[in-house]
């Protein structure tokens, strides 16, 4: 399964193989920058366009249209390629740091004398997985995540912590969630193949598995279908599958849901390990 970081360094290539082409085009447009001003003669405002050519080589180009079109392109190319790459670099930066932010790339940042003592210490800030004290759990909980932003206006189910949801099915879920204090994140972003996914439902289980729940509730709506088909795609490509770490629920085909089915799933796989 990819990781987060893993997910971030894979858009990034994916950034970089946009910035290649962007190059690649320019190289094939003609030497030189285009330059233009403005000039009045006889009472007229005029645009003047020149290419020039290592700072020294200058001509007009007004006249000529299919070079003046192909300069304004290599113009605007470069620029979109400026912005690219301060896009990446701030990307690998954020990269860089969310690599330094886990309990254990902190710990190899101390002392080994300190760092062994945060190992052992049983009520220190490193808590051992096998005393059932999951400090990496809290860790999850606390962290911001990015939420889908799309068709936010269907977001008008609020459940009892405040946070709005698509559907009385998915409050229900969420509620049943919070009752057995599983960590979970709601429409949490996720990169896959380099697009934006947004699991209904994403759950840090207690032994450190993430597991991926998705609810379909208009099964009988095309549009809403071919989307459901693409998102069980990109799952599949990231190894999110219903045999390991997917749970997917439906509502029966006149919208409604059964409570006990929900929490048959969290105490067949998210309770047990």
């Amino acid at each position: 399964m990819m990781t987060e970081s893993q997910g971030l360094e894979h858009f990034i290539n994916n950034i970089k193989i946009e910035r290649d082409s962007l190059s690649q085009q320019i190289n094939y447009l003609p030497p030189g920058v285009i330059r233009w001003w403005r000039q009045f003669k006889n009472g007229k405002e005029y645009l003047v366009f020149s290419q020039i050519i290592n700072n020294n080589d200058s001509r007009f180009i007004t006249k000529n249209k299919q070079l003046l079109s192909q300069l304004a392109a290599k113009h605007f190319l470069e620029h979109q390629m400026e912005n690219i790459d301060n896009y990446i670099a701030a990307l690998e930066i954020a990269q860089k740091e969310s690599l330094r932010i886990t309990s254990e790339a902190v710990l190899k940042e101390l002392p080994p004398e300190i760092a062994d003592i945060c190992h052992a210490n049983d009520a220190g800030i490193i808590y051992r997985k096998e005393d059932g004290l999951l400090n990496e759990e809290q860790e999850w909980r606390r962290h911001d995540y990015i939420k889908s932003d799309s068709f936010s206006q269907f977001l008008t189910h609020r459940t009892s912590t405040g946070e709005f949801v698509r559907s009385k099915s998915e409050v229900i879920i969420y509620e049943v969630l919070l009752k057995y204090d599983l960590a979970f994140r709601y429409e949490c972003q996720k990169y896959i193949d380099g697009y934006p996914v947004h699991p209904d439902f994403t759950i840090y289980r207690k032994d450190g598995k993430i597991f991926y729940w998705e609810h379909c509730g208009l099964m009988n709506q095309q549009d809403y279908i071919d989307r459901y088909h693409w998102k069980l795609n990109k799952f599949e490509k990231e190894g999110i599958v219903p045999w390991d770490n997917l749970i997917l629920t439906y509502d029966d085909p006149f919208g409604n849901i059964d409570v006990n089915i929900i929490e048959s799933e969290i105490q067949n796989k998210l309770l047990i390990y």
